[in-house]
């Protein structure tokens, strides 16, 4: 009996254990494009993503310190400088580019041609100032987010700069904050903050906190056009796909340098599609990767989009 027993216990303890099943198949890798170096479509660690009413996607070459604008297919269109290590990127209704000046503690504004239109802050801890500036948003009446990710707070301003309001200090309890890296805005005006303290918290678009839920090295997060939210896992080396209220729908991604794997991916932003493009930096490492991939949510074959079938690259 007593064998029996043993028998039974160990084939119980040597079987997998389950995986919670999740809502959604994620989504199929489409193409990837850059390479690391100083010319135009190659990147010095790609870090803050967005996406343009036209499509265009735009990258900050975070050690290049510079913009680069390309085509949702990778084609290189234009660059901009006058930066000193940008690490995030939001666009406005009204077109305007809004990037974070690390290097400088600034917000620098662009056309999406990018001539310059303003500036705001500078080194300190009151309000319009930054320790360090990283993670940006701009809500649907062109109010913009700003986190500091060094002080643990979210600063809210006009659209030309005018501090409006602050929340938020350094720690772990709700509407605390660890490292703040990321902002999205939903279409319901609640502000979604990914802390690098692995988990992500909710606010009005006030400062009042919530909700909130874990995220494992949650870095850079992106809202798409039904609320759903995309999240950077840099340490984890995939994305993860949550509901407005913390389900988490799906997941890909896995430490590589093959297309769908990722090497402590940064910015994520997605189209009006639902095409969802990844800077994969691999910051801090030798490989190098400097390269931005896109994945589709439709059942579409590797290398094969809507306009065509395109041939992964590298420039």
């Amino acid at each position: 009996m007593r064998s029996m027993f043993l028998a039974v216990l160990m084939a119980a303890l040597l079987s997998p254990i389950p995986i919670r099943a999740l809502a959604e198949d994620p989504p199929a890798f489409v193409l990837r494009w850059g390479s690391w170096g100083e010319g135009p479509g190659q990147f010095r660690h790609p870090y803050g993503l967005a996406v343009g009413a036209d499509g265009n996607v735009y990258v900050a070459d975070r050690d290049n310190n510079r913009i680069q604008r390309f085509t949702s297919d990778g084609t290189f269109v234009l660059q901009w400088g006058g930066l000193g290590r940008p690490n995030a990127i939001a666009i406005s209704a009204t077109g305007l580019v809004y990037v974070t000046d690390d290097q400088n503690r600034r917000v620098q504004v662009f056309t999406t041609d990018g001539t310059f239109v303003n500036q705001w802050g500078s080194l300190g801890a009151d309000p319009g100032e930054f320790l360090r500036p990283f993670g940006i948003a701009v809500n649907a009446v062109g109010q913009v987010y700003v986190g500091d990710h060094d002080s643990g707070r979210i600063q809210k301003f006009t659209a030309t700069g005018t501090f409006i309001a602050v929340w938020g200090t350094s720690g772990t309890g709700p509407g605390q904050f660890q490292q703040v890296t990321g902002i999205a805005i939903d279409s319901q005006g609640d502000v979604y903050i990914a802390d690098n303290d692995n988990r992500i918290q909710v606010f009005t678009v006030d400062g009042a906190y919530l909700r909130g839920w874990p995220s494992a090295s949650a870095q850079f997060i992106a809202a798409d056009s039904n609320d759903h939210l995309y999240v950077t896992s840099s340490g984890g080396h995939r994305v993860h796909k949550y509901t407005r209220t913390g389900e988490e729908l799906t997941r890909w991604g896995s430490f590589g340098s093959g297309d769908g794997q990722f090497r402590y991916p940064t910015g994520i932003a997605v189209d009006q599609a639902g095409n969802v493009f990844v800077a994969d930096p691999d910051y801090g490492w030798t490989a190098n990767l400097g390269r931005i991939q896109m994945f589709s949510p439709a059942a579409t074959a590797v290398g094969t989009t809507s306009w065509g079938t395109i041939k992964a690259r590298y420039r």
